[in-house]
């Protein structure tokens, strides 16, 4: 009975771990120092994801952007072994996009490409913001703004797009 429960903790701990190696690679001071929870340091990490997001800026008005943490990460399906295919990065949408057409695209993932693809939303499970987990989306065609007011994604968190190649 609490297979499927630590299972999932199994994953995201394992989804973790990559986006941490990702994170580190690409981070220019090397990320070995530990950050603070403070809201200061949260509002200045929304204000670089502001700065550095990747997006139509022509196209998509201030005001209708949704800003994300993108990660694409693969998964050997003989092995179980992620790691992490694109690293964290800041991205853009038009919040009435659909999950499938911003964040996948947005990823370079075709959805006939032939490989299982899943997308988890790193959220809030305590109801404070302490606890956070990956939680799986289930409905791709969800549009940002309606994942938004039914507590799915929030604005400025991390996605991360599970590639599952090869045969389990």
């Amino acid at each position: 009975d609490d297979t499927a429960p630590s299972a999932s903790a199994d994953l995201c701990i394992r989804m973790s771990q990559a986006i941490e190696v990702a994170g580190a690679s690409s981070s220019k001071d090397g990320a070995s120092k530990k950050k603070k929870k403070s809201s200061t340091s949260e509002k200045v990490r929304q204000m670089l994801i502001k700065g550095k997001a990747k997006g139509d800026k022509k196209g998509v008005k201030e005001c209708d952007r949704f800003y994300l943490e993108g990660v694409l990460v693969n998964e050997d399906g003989l092995t179980g072994n992620i790691t992490a295919k694109v690293p964290p990065a800041p991205y853009f949408f038009n919040r009435m996009s659909s999950i499938e057409s911003s964040i996948l695209r947005a990823l370079g993932i075709a959805s006939n490409e032939g490989s299982k693809v899943e997308v988890y939303a790193r959220g809030s499970t305590d109801g404070n913001g302490d606890d956070y987990r990956y939680r799986r989306l289930e409905d791709l065609t969800t549009r940002l703004c309606d994942a938004e007011k039914t507590s799915l994604i929030q604005q400025f968190s991390c996605v991360v797009v599970k590639q599952t190649n090869g045969e389990a």
